[in-house]
């Protein structure tokens, strides 16, 4: 790690353990980059004792990820069959041939290793052999191109910075004026590589992380990697997480994250679906709410093998939400290409795949296009994929400062990814397909949806609308609480007001002295109809310097009635942070 301040988060040595297990027991080793692998898909699982095979999968699936799994199938075994280890029987039989697996899937009931024609011809004949096929190659949904320095945008007048635009085209702010910032929400981003020593990543919280090309712990460039092994997962990052007032904000940055490199940019961008499926079924047991993943698997296919159940990736991306996980997936940078289509994962059926318009919303010419083979619309909404501003990688020493702008539907992608997190935070008992079916609904073209926009652009707060819980109007307005109080004035410490609406109302929080004097403004917002509305905000920088500690009052103004509230402004101290 980098001496910086980023805050890496992981929860207790039992936590790190489960981590290890998944890993050892997924039975992965390195191989040879230009190698070509192939699937071998088994039967079953073997006849060994069943108690005993769910209670080796009992011990690496998180107690999240098991309260994840009950909420989105009540009545329903929170392990079943798919959790189950693969027959180390299978194994070693394969291994007697010379096949040595890299990943073992538990999903798919399935491993991935390098075999030669014959090795392949012998293992046909074994038994317990159901079929066998190659491993998808990566092809690239890279955002590559840099159209413009940021400009100046806003969130609160001046937060935004460049982020504004991608931002508030699909209601960002409008959830995080309510509070929502993803709090209390895991995204798992499967990438390239990240590098988080970057003043806008500085507190991101990261849970986890696993490379699952070299098999070790550490995500960022490493021996033998390109330069830029890193740039794509780093940049698609910063959409979600980047938090830095007046430069960029991301669209989810207190979310908590799983960081997984699964993607070899080298050998002319080759990089297996396998990486992608181990990924997915350890985000899982950890208790990711999200997968986030830029990319797309044409190479080894035809457009009818896009048929939501022939590619791998596929089947493990929609079992990954049949166990309660929102998968987000671009939908490919194929649209002016001879290929024209979406590629794998993005024809799950239970999938939320993405494509990308410009700042005007129209569709960006390298948009792949749907149906799927099988007659799906795809992809299922858009967001912005031109001109979208990321961060600059930092260097591999010091704090990187820069920030640049960046296209394709792997710019888009994270942009949906965090909108997906926002409306888990303000409803955390929502299921996937509630959550796809509440974009799809919603979106700008939900009349006349089609295989170039899907349903269209994404609505966040009408979406926030459909999926919110019964809501108790009160009978009278009311200021119910302001916290915290007193309030450290050192430019970090978020205030929230917490009312009570009767009606749907602009609400204006301004802050006074005790003489009754103006002092500045705090919010200017629509706040929802609901008890226990709950607005937040900062001490606007330009008043941070100015005000010094002692008593205030703030005036929540409102189509409905005017309340004064004291409190008491500390100025002087500041917060440490780890």
């Amino acid at each position: 790690m980098h001496s910086h301040s980023c805050r890496i988060f992981i929860k207790g040595s039992g936590f790190i353990a489960l981590i290890l297990f998944f890993i050892t027991s997924s039975g992965l080793v390195q191989t040879t980059r230009a190698e070509e692998r192939f699937w071998f898909f088994f039967t079953d699982k073997g006849s060994s004792s069943l108690a005993k095979q769910h209670e080796e999968a009992a011990a690496w699936i998180t107690p999240r990820a098991l309260a994840r799994r009950a909420k989105s199938n009540p009545g329903v075994a929170t392990i079943d069959q798919k959790d189950l280890d693969v027959n180390p029987e299978y194994l070693h039989a394969l291994q007697r041939l010379g096949i040595n697996p890299v990943v073992t899937s538990r999903w798919l009931n399935a491993v991935s290793a390098v075999a030669s024609p014959q090795q392949i011809e012998s293992a046909s004949k074994l038994p317990f052999i159901k079929k066998i096929g190659r491993v998808a190659v990566y092809h690239k949904a890279s955002p590559e191109t840099s159209l413009s320095k940021p400009e100046a945008g806003l969130y609160s007048d001046t937060d935004y910075g460049g982020a504004f635009i991608q931002n508030e085209q699909i209601q960002i702010p409008a959830l995080h004026q309510m509070g929502y910032y993803g709090q209390g929400v895991i995204i798992a981003v499967f990438d390239t590589g990240f590098r988080l020593n970057h003043e806008a990543l500085d507190s991101i919280k990261v849970l986890a992380q696993y490379d699952f090309i070299n098999n070790d712990f550490v995500t960022d460039n490493q021996a033998g990697d390109r330069p830029s092994q890193n740039s794509h997962g780093t940049q698609v990052l910063s959409i979600i997480a980047a938090e830095q007032k007046g430069k960029m904000i991301g669209a989810a940055p207190h979310a908590e994250f799983l960081l997984a490199k699964t993607e070899d940019v080298s050998q002319e961008v080759r990089a297996e679906e396998d990486h992608w499926i181990a990924a997915a079924e350890w985000a899982e047991g950890l208790g990711a709410d999200v997968i986030s993943t830029s990319l797309g698997y044409i190479d080894w296919y035809q457009y009818q093998d896009m048929d939501g159940n022939t590619a791998p990736i596929t089947q493990a991306a929609d079992w990954a939400v049949k166990k309660g996980v929102v998968v987000v997936v671009s939908a490919g940078n194929e649209g002016n290409d001879l290929w024209h289509y979406i590629s794998a994962p993005a024809d799950g059926d239970s999938v939320l795949t993405v494509g990308a318009v410009d700042r005007n919303g129209n569709l960006a010419g390298f948009s792949s296009h749907g149906p799927t083979y099988d007659g799906r619309t795809k992809p299922d909404i858009v967001t912005m994929g031109v001109g979208v501003t990321a961060i600059n990688v930092p260097p591999e020493l010091g704090l990187g400062s820069s920030y640049t702008s960046i296209s394709g539907t792997s710019a888009a992608c994270p942009l949906a990814a965090g909108v997906v997190a926002l409306l888990l935070c303000a409803n955390p008992d929502l299921k996937p397909m509630e959550i796809v079916t509440a974009l799809r609904t919603t979106a700008s073209r939900t009349q006349n949806p089609d295989n170039d926009y899907g349903w269209g652009l994404v609505q966040t707060l009408s979406a926030f609308r459909a999926l919110a819980p019964p809501v108790e109007i009160p009978k009278t307005f009311r200021l119910a609480a302001v916290f915290p109080n007193p309030l450290l004035n050192d430019g970090t410490q978020t205030m929230t007001v917490q009312l009570d609406m009767t009606k749907e109302s602009h609400v204006s929080i301004e802050l006074y002295n005790i003489l009754g004097q103006k002092v500045g403004s705090l919010f200017q917002g629509a706040v929802l109809a609901g008890k226990g509305r709950l607005v937040s905000m900062n001490i606007p920088a330009e008043l941070v310097k100015k005000l010094g500690s002692g008593a205030y009052f703030i005036r929540v103004h409102t189509d409905q009635d005017d309340v004064y509230q004291p409190i008491t402004v500390l100025s002087g101290f500041s917060i440490p942070h780890y």
